[in-house]
């Protein structure tokens, strides 16, 4: 399992106009080839110097939330990190996750839901999670990913190394986020670009590189999500 860090800098200005409007700093992943994330992993107000922690290691879990926006996924049940990547989880009709199969997935897990909730709505949302630290404060199975799936059906959950981050108010770690119109910062982290370093820029509203910080090779998207 690899651990990367997120190092991000703020002026003292910028902070200032972030406390007066109440925007916190959001990070998601856009998992399962989603351009855009569907979840907030990570949101808390900044410091000037933040730093952000995490290891590959993901968990499991279900919720009876459904995926839409600004709901709080609360948890049903979890697996715990870490999972072991190309196997199926089966959610049994007792509430709890069985016991792993290896079906040889090439990328991700299968999760099957086999708990009976048809006289309700007849499916529930599943997806990863992953612990991190911000700002040495520990966080503990938030969610990165969201997903329903039906009774007795499957889904797979692919996990990325990329991460987005962008500032927006009203919004709450855990929970079913729309991407706000304007510009996503996203990076892509590997073993060659395990600690990353970058700067808010107010005039474009982007996350730019350290003058030193960032290593070769690590790809910088600049999403500007329209209306």
């Amino acid at each position: 399992m690899a651990s990367y860090t997120l190092i991000i800098g703020f002026s003292a200005t910028d902070l200032k106009s972030f406390y007066a409007t109440g925007t916190n700093l959001v990070l998601a992943n856009p998992v399962q080839g989603l351009t855009w994330p569907n979840v907030a992993w990570l949101v808390f107000q900044p410091l000037e110097s933040n730093s952000v922690t995490w290891s590959t290691a993901y968990g499991l879990y279900a919720s009876g939330v459904d995926v839409t926006p600004g709901a709080v996924l609360k948890t049903l049940s979890r697996y715990p990190a870490p999972l072991t990547m190309g196997w199926q989880y089966t959610y049994l009709a007792n509430g709890m996750f069985g016991p792993p199969q290896n079906i040889g997935l090439t990328a991700g897990v299968a999760v099957l839901d086999q708990y009976d909730n048809r006289s309700n709505k007849g499916y529930l949302t599943f997806g990863l999670n992953q612990d991190a630290t911000v700002n040495q404060s520990a966080t503990t199975a938030n969610a990165v990913s969201a997903q329903g799936i039906v009774y007795q059906t499957a889904g797979t959950l692919i996990p990325s190394n990329t991460v987005c981050l962008w500032l927006q108010a009203g919004v709450v770690s855990n929970s079913v986020v729309q991407v706000v119109p304007g510009v996503v910062t996203c990076l892509t982290f590997s073993s060659g670009s395990t600690t990353q370093t970058l700067t808010y820029q107010s005039s474009t509203g982007q996350f730019v590189p350290t003058a030193n910080g960032i290593s070769l090779g690590v790809v910088m998207d600049y999403r500007r999500k329209s209306a």
